[in-house]
């Protein structure tokens, strides 16, 4: 087929992909029925959509229960009439009209609670008035915005204030000639009822799996976003071949893409980083709606599109590189963040709230409340009140998980990486509420991980006696109020550290000044040991560099490949000027060559092969020690620890898990007769220790199993 252009969106596409991507279509649920475009789908398959014979039985079976009490609107003091069914929900109706009339909106009353029997989607609720008419709607995922200032709107005759970024979007969705149809949680939900909140909350995950679509409004368009449309477009097609022996950003335009200099590149960065892409509510909203679609200003294009083209762009190494040039100091890989939206609807567990810590919302109970929709936990007690704080929400959650099993010991306290005697502190709601303290061993999920976690399962760590789904193990775990009961051993104690290394990073320019207070810190600290112990032949240079990489490689799926050991050995003597540093310090043959005659040197570091093993260390090390401490424990081990970690504090293993913990004592009780120690603690985060992560502490029966209770 002839090859020509055609312009799309004031970018170029090659036009074999034009079709593909005319093939999509958008629309926003009428009031006067379903459409083509709003369903996104063809005139064979929109018969299938209703099944109206379930529907109508359904109907039958029904009526007693959604009768409707006499409730007159003269009687109520608002637009809202209230919700007497748990299926119940409102969508609202916005009127046509041109840019310059007022909003006016109406408010309908429907029921989600019908489903298809069998393969069918149900994507439409059905109208309380009448139990056998479909209604249509378009459920919207928007940035809700400061409550201050507002604007008004007309809703039932009531008026009505919403926050800017609302009714900036319905001023641009309304249409001059017919009604559309939309569930908007700001009007649809009466935010002044703290219970019909509560009551409402747990239901929209359902409300974004029945509506016929979802919009993504990521807000008013600019004179460049047709291009970043047309941009995104290309990278969907375009990059889906094969991107291996693309260099970027140098090969951009071989394959018809703006140069490495071009604005446009920013630009692209700046649309990825608008404020909707970092709220916590958007994770279930785009993980259970079927028919997403991103809308900023008059463009459009289906969120599959726009996650396909972030995920080639992050394959083929696009996304790094805006990354690594973005102004921002820590800047997210924007890409990356929305392939990950996509995975986060396949993880239907109590670990969703560690994955979801970096989010945003208003309200930091909702760290809980707005991912229910994925987890359906409908044990979890959902309460706006100002009673129930975020601090009992998030320590009852974490309790019940646990004793319902599901939550497994090693992931609870694998969330848990602050220092007990800050959570909390930086939250700021709405409302002001006291939030309450937590127990040392709960999870502050209203702060982002300031650590990588440790235990993740990847089998690096083979210790099959620590396996923390074994229901023997779990059932050994109590809970008292805030007191959490395990069992587990004390096996060492620390002694001394570096201090705490918030941005660690290794470097082969000027290593005597770069690597000062990473490297040569941590390696002045090993050089005070001569041997190391247990009862494995490990040198102090060996459990050394392995330390600060946690023993993991660059993916951290692996253990730590033996080309680390030479790229350590060669920097570390770079750094401190020794010649060895540490005590069974290993050389490579391309070490003691010549220099000039094949000798590893610092300028290999940027070259391909030795340069790609660097690369692969320091990433390594920034993941293992951010926020860490190097620490030597009193029997001569080498670890990382919490940075909020003191000398003193002791290392244990507890049932169940497959990392050592930092523990804090604070006193012991119980001793009469026919009662155990039980040693009280603070819970302090995990650790790695070298030579004590594959059961060693499992099989020093010298150790006494303890319960010890965490406070």
């Amino acid at each position: 087929m002839e090859e020509h252009e055609d312009n799309l969106e004031g970018f170029v596409v090659p036009h074999r992909y034009v079709d593909s991507l005319l093939l999509q279509q958008f629309e926003i649920a009428r009031a006067s029925g379903l459409t083509l475009a709003a369903a996104n789908t063809d005139e064979a398959s929109m018969g299938r959509m209703l099944d109206q014979a379930q529907v109508s039985a359904w109907a039958k079976l029904k009526a007693d229960q959604y009768k409707k009490p006499d409730v007159s609107q003269a009687t109520t003091r608002n637009q809202y009439k209230p919700l007497t069914n748990p299926y119940e929900i409102r969508v609202l109706e916005l009127e046509p009209g041109s840019p310059k009339d007022h909003l006016k909106c109406k408010l309908h009353h429907c029921t989600i609670e019908f489903e298809h029997t069998g393969t069918t989607y149900t994507q439409f609720a059905l109208s309380t008035d009448n139990l056998t008419k479909p209604t249509w709607y378009t459920a919207l995922s928007y940035r809700w915005g400061d409550p201050q200032p507002v604007r008004h709107i007309t809703v039932d005759g009531y008026e009505m204030e919403i926050t800017v970024p609302l009714f900036d979007a319905l001023n641009h969705f309304r249409n001059s000639t017919h009604s559309i149809v939309m569930w908007i949680d700001q009007i649809c939900i009466n935010q002044e009822d703290k219970d019909e909140k509560s009551r409402q909350i747990p239901l929209m995950g359902r409300v974004y799996q029945h509506a016929i679509n979802t919009l993504v409004w990521l807000g008013t368009s600019d004179a460049v976003t047709g291009q970043l449309f047309g941009l995104l477009n290309h990278a969907a097609t375009e990059l889906i071949l094969d991107f291996s022996q693309l260099q970027i950003p140098d090969g951009l335009q071989q394959r018809g893409f703006p140069s490495a200099n071009d604005k446009i590149w920013d630009d692209l960065w700046d649309l990825l980083d608008r404020p909707w892409f970092s709220r916590l509510w958007i994770i279930q909203e785009v993980a259970l709606s079927r028919n997403a679609w991103v809308v900023c200003g008059g463009h459009s294009m289906s969120w599959s599109m726009l996650e396909t083209a972030c995920a080639n762009l992050s394959a083929a190494g696009v996304s790094q590189w805006l990354q690594e040039k973005a102004p921002k100091e820590g800047s997210t890989d924007h890409c990356q963040r929305v392939v990950k939206l996509g995975t986060f609807g396949q993880e239907q567990s109590m670990n969703l709230l560690n994955r979801a810590r970096e989010s945003n919302c208003w309200d930091q109970r909702d760290k809980v409340y707005g991912l229910l929709g994925i987890i359906r936990a409908s044990w979890v007690r959902v309460d706006y009140n100002r009673t129930y704080t975020v601090g009992r929400l998030y320590r009852d959650v974490a309790a019940q998980a646990l004793q319902r099993h599901e939550l497994i010991l090693a992931s609870a306290l694998q969330s848990v990486d602050h220092d007990y005697n800050e959570t909390l502190r930086p939250v700021t709601d709405c409302e002001h509420f006291a939030r309450g303290v937590l127990p040392s061993w709960v999870a502050d999920w209203s702060q982002p991980r300031q650590t990588a976690p440790l235990s993740d399962r990847t089998g690096v760590y083979g210790n099959p006696k620590a396996v923390g789904s074994n229901s023997i193990l779990q059932r050994q775990i109590s809970i008292h109020e805030d007191e959490l009961h395990v069992k587990g051993r004390l096996f060492d104690t620390v002694v001394e550290m570096t201090e705490v290394m918030r941005k660690p990073d290794i470097s082969y320019n000027d290593p005597q000044t770069s690597n000062k207070e990473v490297l040569v810190r941590c390696a002045e600290v090993a050089a005070k040991s001569t041997s190391y112990p247990g009862e494995s032949s490990v040198s102090i240079f060996e459990a050394f560099w392995r330390t600060l990489v946690v023993n993991k490689d660059a993916d951290n799926r692996q253990r730590a490949p033996s080309s680390f050991e030479e790229i350590f050995s060669l920097l570390l003597d770079e750094s401190t000027g020794q010649h060895p540093s540490l005590s069974g310090q290993k050389y490579s043959k391309r070490q003691l060559q010549p220099p000039g005659k094949g000798r590893l040197e610092l300028s290999n570091l940027s070259s391909r092969r030795p340069g790609a093993a660097f690369q692969e260390l320091k990433t390594a090390l920034r993941r293992a020690l951010r926020n860490r401490r190097f620490a030597v424990t009193k029997k001569g081990y080498f670890g990382l620890v919490p940075y909020w970690t003191k000398q003193g504090d002791e290392v244990c293993m507890l049932n169940g898990c497959d990392v050592p913990y930092v523990i804090r004592r604070v006193g012991h009780e119980g001793s009469g007769q026919g009662v155990a120690d039980s040693y009280r603690f603070h819970f302090l985060g995990e650790c790695y220790i070298h030579g004590m992560m594959n059961e060693e502490v499992l099989e020093m029966k010298e150790l006494e199993l303890r319960e010890l209770v965490l406070i």
